[in-house]
């Protein structure tokens, strides 16, 4: 029992040079502490680069929350929300190892992203939350594209420009693309494709 109440501190140095603490408990997987490490040293930077407008982004929360923020942000939670209905709240710890991080370089992603970081800054949020919101994030957006998105789309390149192969995904880049779907045709001059196995997708679970 006293091993299991045993908190640790580490520090880790940010590239502005400030040191960011974080509290380890006894049953934290790894993955949890280089995610935490790393939503916690990300959002270091952006408060950094926007160092100078922190007053004015905090007078003005309320109303950027009231406007195209507020509704890119209730379409995140609505996505939370529907793939945990049916569960209860520590329901939000089991995470999908498969579960993909590149959505959050989406403008959703984005979005909730400094979201978050504004909940934090306004200390309306802890950085533990906001990161169980991140990960359940990650695994909500990619069952839901896995589930719902049933649409199918064809298209084809002039010039496969570059193609990578690393950590098990595909990444194309592709010039002069045409995408048709049934009798509409959209021409883009490049198109970067992303491609990661979604197959025998493994379920572990992170304890309180």
């Amino acid at each position: 029992d006293f091993l299991n109440n045993l908190v640790m501190l580490i520090k880790v140095k940010t590239l502005t040079g400030k040191e960011i603490e974080i509290d380890i408990e006894p049953t934290d997987k790894v993955e949890r502490i280089k995610e935490r490490t790393h939503f916690l040293w990300e959002a270091d930077e952006r408060r950094e680069n926007g160092a100078g407008l922190q007053g004015t982004r905090r007078i003005r929360a309320s109303s950027r929350f009231g406007s195209t923020r507020r509704k890119t942000l209730n379409k995140s939670l609505l996505l939370l929300n529907q793939a945990t209905t049916s569960q209860p709240f520590p329901a939000l710890l089991s995470i999908s190892v498969m579960s993909y991080q590149l959505y959050r370089n989406t403008t959703l992603g984005h979005t909730l992203r400094e979201t978050l970081d504004e909940l934090m800054q306004m200390q309306l949020l802890t950085p533990a939350l906001a990161l169980k919101v991140l990960l359940q994030f990650d695994r909500s957006i990619n069952n839901a594209l896995n589930t719902r998105v049933k649409t199918r789309l064809n298209f084809k390149a002039d010039k496969l420009n570059t193609y990578r192969f690393c950590d098990n995904v595909w990444t194309f880049m592709l010039n002069d693309v045409e995408f048709k779907e049934v009798s509409e045709l959209a021409k883009v001059d490049r198109v970067k494709i992303v491609a990661c196995d979604a197959k025998s997708a493994l379920t572990t679970r992170f304890d309180d």
